[in-house]
């Protein structure tokens, strides 16, 4: 075969040609511009190892980013839920301020109606009372009435200076008067004429 040639520096520009065995030879002992020294070894070995970690730590870098960024939308999440937590206790303290205005104003409307309840009874025991008077002083009436028109009919009467019961009554009045039998409804309708 032929011999191949190399430059030595990439700025000289002369070709000289290098033997096979030689070209074999620094392929395997040069490092950059130099023969590989164990220092040079143990750094390109560190930097192996170096590169490995930093990819390592890149992946671990990637995962930690994702759940930073996880826990920073769960605690915007929870920033979202205590807000509304905040807003629900507010409504809640206000709600319970008209639960406890409302059940004052109920306890208070309990209490009118009990009261109206105790005077409607009240009423009702008044008009009755009024209605038995009414009926009573109109059994009255009746009865002066007739006892009057006997004592205008006889002339006498034995207590006469006591009891004077035209001079108590007020000037006739042009309602009709009742029949002689104030006990009989029947003789009182107006219809006992028809007979």
């Amino acid at each position: 075969m032929g011999k191949k040639v190399k430059p030595n520096s990439l700025l000289d520009g002369s070709n000289q040609e290098v033997p096979r065995e030689q070209e074999a030879f620094e392929d395997k002992s040069l490092v950059g511009n130099g023969t590989m020294t164990a220092e040079a070894k143990e750094k390109l070995e560190k930097y192996d190892a170096l590169e490995k970690s930093v990819t390592a730590l890149s992946k671990e870098k990637e995962i930690l980013e994702s759940k930073v960024a996880e826990y920073a939308e769960k605690l915007a999440e929870l920033k979202t839920a205590a807000d509304q937590i905040h807003d629900l206790t507010v409504e809640n303290s206000s709600l319970k301020k008209q639960l406890d205005d409302a059940s004052a104003e109920s306890s208070s409307v309990e209490s009118l109606r009990r009261e109206n309840k105790a005077l409607r009874s009240e009423v009702d025991s008044y008009l009755v009372k009024i209605s038995e008077l009414t009926f009573d002083n109109a059994n009255l009436t009746c009865q002066l009435d007739e006892v009057s028109k006997q004592m205008a009919a006889k002339g006498t009467a034995v207590n006469q200076a006591k009891f004077s019961p035209i001079s108590n009554r007020q000037a006739p009045s042009s309602l009709r008067e009742p029949n002689k039998d104030a006990y009989n409804p029947y003789k009182n309708n107006g219809y006992g004429s028809w007979n």
